[in-house]
């Protein structure tokens, strides 16, 4: 077998070495490229290893933790304050509302809970509170109350609603008028005033006329006139009367006073609700010679139709006052043209007057009668006017 000479390999490889590095040193120096700074192993990522943690310097201060942001509070409401307020809707004004029976009111109003409270009153023409009614309910600002309406008093009474705080004082308040009337069904007592009218007016030195029905008075009746916005009597008179029927009184009003009062009628003991029965009339008083001082008023018959017979005499009275004349005229006239009075009228006394008409024989039908101050010296006409039925004759 024939054996490979490993010696002449060898020689022949050493040559071929010592030829290479004999080329690279003819070719002169070689230059040197650095090599690449080695990546620091934490931040060298693998597949197995886990990022250790970064070395912090011991020099370098640790930053604090960032706080969680927390939840921002809401703006806290501030309180403001209540301005009380309120009005009546209902009733409306100057509607008639029965005594003894209910009154609804209802309007809006605007009150703090808790703190204030809906007042409402019937007060009467004199100023008296006859009732009143509490309540805290209110429903959407809107408020409504009951309230019942006492027996004794008729006349232009006042509904007054207000707001009242806990130390009873009054912080807003509105008013409707009314009138207070007897119901259709009276009862067993009452009293019932036809004259003084509201508003009527008097005369200083001069009769004020009342006149009216009583129920069951008791034994007498009172009249009174109270001034200065009907808070100080300054006249009265009581009359007997036994059984009820219509009653007439005549009160001389004082001289030197004027102004704002009330004409009141009453029977019982004011205050007592089981006898107690008044009729409050609101008056003008002038002056003797004032020109608003004129006035006529038919006492007697006192129905708005009279009827009267062929052959009788009609007696006729009142009251009338002016301070430039001293008579009244007065005229009577059939529908046909027949002319059955034309006379003067002498005034009296304090204003009363009177006067008889005798009816002719053999005639019927409608007259018209006419009551007047004298048109020629009165600037504002005033006068009475009646329809009388004259009745054929008695056989």
């Amino acid at each position: 077998m024939k054996q490979t000479n490993n010696n002449g390999m060898g020689r022949g490889l050493l040559s071929l070495v010592f030829m290479l590095v004999g080329t690279v040193l003819a070719c002169g120096p070689a230059v040197v490229q650095p090599l690449p700074t080695a990546m620091p192993l934490a931040a060298t990522p693998t597949s197995t290893l886990v990022p250790t943690a970064t070395f912090v310097p011991t020099n370098t201060p640790v930053p604090s933790p960032t706080p969680l942001p927390t939840n921002t509070p809401l703006p806290t409401r501030t309180p403001v304050p209540i301005v009380a307020a309120i009005n009546i809707t209902t009733p409306r004004e100057e509607v008639d509302v029965f005594v003894g029976g209910n009154v609804t009111l209802s309007g809006l109003a605007q009150i703090e809970p808790g703190e204030h409270e809906i007042v409402v009153q019937l007060v009467s023409t004199m100023g008296e509170v006859l009732t009143e009614t509490v309540t805290s309910d209110i429903d959407s600002n809107v408020w409504q109350i009951e309230m019942g309406v006492p027996l004794y008093v008729t006349g232009p009474g006042q509904l007054l609603a207000g707001v009242r705080d806990g130390a009873g004082n009054v912080l807003a308040v509105d008013s409707t008028q009314i009138n207070l009337i007897l119901p259709p069904d009276p009862g067993e007592r009452y009293l019932d005033v036809y004259r003084p009218e509201s508003l009527g007016r008097g005369v200083a030195g001069q009769y004020l006329y009342f006149d009216g029905w009583g129920q069951r008075p008791g034994s007498s009746i009172t009249v009174a006139l109270f001034i200065d916005n009907c808070q100080n009597e300054v006249a009265n008179q009581r009359f007997t009367m036994n059984g009820s029927g219509y009653w007439q009184a005549y009160l001389l009003v004082p001289r030197g006073i004027e102004g704002t009062g009330c004409g009141v009628v009453y029977f019982g003991e004011r205050g007592n609700e089981e006898n107690w029965r008044e009729g409050q009339r609101p008056v003008e008083i002038f002056p003797r010679g004032a020109d608003e001082a004129a006035e006529i008023l038919l006492s007697s018959p006192r129905s708005e139709e009279i009827v009267v017979r062929a052959g009788e005499t009609l007696n006729l009275y009142g009251v009338a006052y002016h301070p430039d004349v001293d008579s009244i005229y007065l005229s009577m006239v059939m529908d046909s043209g027949l002319i059955l009075a034309q006379q003067s009228i002498l005034i009296q006394d304090y204003g009363y007057w009177e006067a008889a008409v005798n009816v002719p024989l053999e005639i019927e039908g409608v007259a018209e009668m006419r009551l007047m101050l004298d048109p020629l010296v009165v600037d504002e006409f005033r006068d009475v006017v009646r329809f009388i039925e004259v009745l054929p004759a008695e056989e």
